[in-house]
């Protein structure tokens, strides 16, 4: 029996033959026991089940008629009986099984096969997710995210349909795709691209200014990418079947994956002929001055992690509209993709548990709180290593700006109390999020089944144990649940003190001694040599305060600092490591809100003053650096366009003397 939500909501059985619902009511009590992915409470499926003013009088024993009803057409087991709440049962529905092509396409990528399952998955569809029934805000949100996956894998069969060298019935598929999706810009490309190998020049240039126009009229604006495609076929040049957009040298190739603040792209480092990882945060969090003030700073500290089981960070940027990160690629998915094929047996997920609780370890002596930490953020070598990735550099800003969007991407069902309440957090917080993580991986669910508020979680959270794990899995011995209740407990001071002896207290509990328990850290050499200390090294930059204090004095006092003295002598650790962390903790009032920028100047120095302004503007001229060039005023004009009113730039010239030995003037 397959029930299908990709489109009308009905059921069909395993002969192929669909099996009369009795009645609209029983079609949308399936849709929300779908749209929930566990269990509902007989409160919120009485509200939700009936409008208003069409709710009977007895709505729960009404309720209970309907689900008999329903199960009289689907099986008695196809609906569970919770406490207080009803859930579906073992049995399969189409949005589950296009999850779970999109996760296979996604750890498939570059393979032979991968064409097949973005088909496969398409095909599913017949229609509006959970159509007629998508009122409901339950299920509206998960209409939503199968609506953004749909859309996600229509673009990368098209993509690979463009490879093949598709051409005429490719063009009537894209035209299908841009009236459902007119703002997608995938799409737009995919018909750049398509009418331009087929000779129609015009035509493809013309869907370009159609596009910018409906852009335009919503304020926003094409990207670099549809620019830069729409120029080469202004002048003639046909884009090749698999031909790759190269940004700062790194040459892009499949979505791997997409939410509602990032895009993340498989792509080639040329340079070293290197796989990696490219997360592209969108415009709606790259151009906030929060996310602008704290960017560069956040992903320094990150940088700097140097650890097996953590994913490096080998380079990023910002521009306006859109900030990049780039890590390394790995080819096993993430341990999010692989719980799709159920959970993982104790002894092999207490050693993943060693091995992202010594990452985290190493990332909270450096002074660093991950935030984010969930199946999705552990990714997988070929060989089942684990290894934590995307550190929540983001990830506060994005609670603040959109709490929704942030829950669609899964993050609060792993995040603790006191992040929900917007309390501030410490190491603890990511052995909350860890242990849940441990929770779902070893029992295939999470511990709130059916929860879609942040305030529906937070009460849960407070207020409800979390699920015993032996409950669902009878074989797993109780004092592995004992850990992870203690790991998840409500309050900090309650968890374990660290990942690290959480990760020992599992691997004992399940067993595992000597070589399989975590090792003790070693102790980290603070020392630098001679190699300056920068803001992400603030921690141990020590011995210099009463330096720090006459700097952030002359900063108070002048426009204009100049910190003079011997090569060598500590300059650029004093204001790197000193004053800067001391201006963003609000030494200066309002300091704290101050947009920083660092340059170094070659010999082009206003090109060098332009590409350190860039990293903090919103909306520069179309020529900053003629602009700044154009007069002894150029800063001071301009200035207000890159950064918001009531706001001050502190610009950091590095190594200045280098304007006097490259430039010749």
């Amino acid at each position: 029996m397959l029930i299908r939500v990709l489109g009308p909501v009905d059921v069909v059985g395993d002969d192929g033959v669909n099996l009369a619902l009795r009645g609209p009511t029983a079609a949308r009590l399936l849709a929300l026991l779908v749209a929930a992915r566990g269990e509902v409470s007989v409160d919120d499926l009485t509200v939700d089940l009936w409008p208003a003013d069409k709710r009977p009088g007895d709505p729960v024993g009404a309720l209970r008629t309907v689900v008999t009803r329903l199960r009289s057409t689907v099986g008695a087991d196809a609906v569970e009986t919770r406490t207080g709440a009803y859930a579906l049962g073992e049995v399969e529905t189409d949005a589950a099984r296009f999850s779970e092509l999109i996760e296979r396409a996604r750890r498939s990528s570059g393979s032979p096969m991968v064409a097949d399952l973005w088909r496969q998955a398409v095909d599913l569809w017949r229609g509006p997710a959970f159509a007629g029934h998508a009122d409901a805000d339950s299920i509206r949100r998960e209409a939503n995210r199968l609506e953004e996956l749909r859309a996600e894998a229509t673009e990368a069969w098209f993509d690979a349909r463009l490879a093949a060298g598709e051409g005429r019935e490719l063009a009537a598929d894209l035209d299908a795709a841009i009236e459902e999706f007119p703002l997608r810009e995938g799409f737009r490309a995919q018909q750049m691209t398509v009418l331009s190998r087929a000779g129609r020049q015009p035509e493809a240039l013309r869907a370009f200014q159609d596009f910018r126009a409906d852009l335009t009229e919503i304020g926003l604006a094409p990207s670099e990418r549809l620019v830069e495609l729409e120029g080469q076929i202004a002048v003639g040049e046909v884009p090749r079947a698999g031909a790759r957009r190269t940004l700062r040298g790194y040459e892009l190739g499949d979505r791997l994956g997409e939410g509602a603040f990032a895009i993340v792209h498989s792509a080639q480092q040329a340079s070293v002929d290197r796989p990696v990882a490219i997360k592209q945060i969108r415009r709606e969090l790259a151009d906030q001055p929060e996310f602008i003030r704290q960017f560069e700073a956040e992903a320094h500290l990150v940088a700097r992690l140097e650890h097996p089981h953590i994913v490096p960070l080998y380079d990023f940027w910002r521009e306006p509209g859109s900030a990049f990160l780039v890590m390394r690629y790995l080819e096993g998915g993430s341990l999010g993709g692989r719980l799709v094929d159920g959970p993982v047996p104790l002894e092999q997920l207490a050693k993943m548990a060693n091995q992202v609780a010594a990452g985290l370890d190493e990332a909270h002596r450096s002074g660093v709180v991950h935030r984010d930490v969930k199946p999705a953020n552990i990714l997988l070598d070929t060989t089942g290593n684990a290894y934590l990735s995307d550190f929540g550099i983001a990830v506060e800003e994005q609670e603040r700006l959109d709490p929704e969007a942030w829950l669609s991407n899964g993050s609060p069902a792993y995040a603790p109390p006191e992040q929900l309440q917007r309390k501030p957090i410490g190491p603890t917080a990511d052995v909350h999020a860890l242990g849940v993580s441990m929770f779902e991986a070893l029992t295939g669910q999470l511990p709130f089944p059916g929860e879609t508020t942040m305030a529906g979680l937070l009460e849960r959270q407070l207020n409800d144990p979390i699920p015993l794990v032996r409950s669902s899995h009878p074989e797993v011995p109780a004092a592995v649940d004992t850990v992870i209740q203690k790991a998840t407990a409500k309050a900090p001071a309650d968890r374990y003190g660290s990942p690290g002896e959480f990760a020992r207290s599992l691997s004992i509990a399940a067993g595992l001694e000597g070589d399989d328990l975590l090792l003790e850290p070693e102790d980290r050499n603070p020392y630098k040599g001679l190699q300056a200390f920068d803001e992400a090294d603030a921690g141990d930059f020590n011995g210099r305060d009463r330096l720090v204090t006459q700097l952030v004095d002359a900063v108070s006092d002048h426009r204009a600092l100049l910190v003079v003295g011997p090569s060598g002598s500590g300059k650029s650790s004093a204001v790197r490591a000193g004053l800067l962390p001391a201006l963003r903790s609000g030494a200066i009032r309002g300091s704290e809100r101050w947009f920083v920028t660092t340059m170094i100047p070659g010999a082009g120095p206003f090109a060098d003053l332009a590409a350190a302004l860039l990293r903090i503007a919103v909306d520069p001229p179309a020529d900053l650096a003629g602009e700044l060039a154009a007069d002894s005023n150029g800063l001071a004009r301009i200035l207000r366009r890159l950064i918001p009113e009531g706001t001050e730039l502190v610009l950091i010239v590095d190594q200045f003397e280098e304007l006097f030995t490259l430039t010749e003037s």
